[in-house]
């Protein structure tokens, strides 16, 4: 828990590539599941690595998959990652109805097909 607000107080800003996602053997709780995550981080100006991380997330949410290319915060000295999820549609709820909301007012507002 405090590794996290160190990273988001801290941590360097970057993008990763998730290569393998797969549920925790424990249960969290009966609305949330912990999952482990492997990543390929590729930061700027430095060598790519590869470390896990874990990861709550709700039972229904929306959460990173193998292949998928995420914003992280990373550690450059420890490798030590989180998931930098806020305002991608992806993942983050609200972001994703307001994709929704912009572009079905972008579709009332151009004329019919045909």
């Amino acid at each position: 828990m405090f590794e996290k607000r160190r990273l988001a107080k801290h941590g360097t800003h970057g993008q990763a590539t998730v290569v393998d996602a797969q549920q925790h053997p424990k249960t969290a709780t009966n609305d949330y599941r912990k999952y482990d995550f492997v990543v390929d981080v590729a930061p700027s100006g430095a060598p790519p690595f590869r470390t896990e991380l874990q990861e709550t997330f709700t039972i229904m949410g929306l959460k990173p998959k193998a292949g998928d290319v995420v914003n992280v915060i990373f550690d450059p000295a420890t490798h030590a990652v989180m998931f930098d999820l806020d305002g991608d549609p992806r993942y983050d709820l609200d972001a994703l109805k307001a994709e929704q909301r912009a572009t079905r007012e972008r579709l009332l507002h151009e004329p019919p097909r045909g």
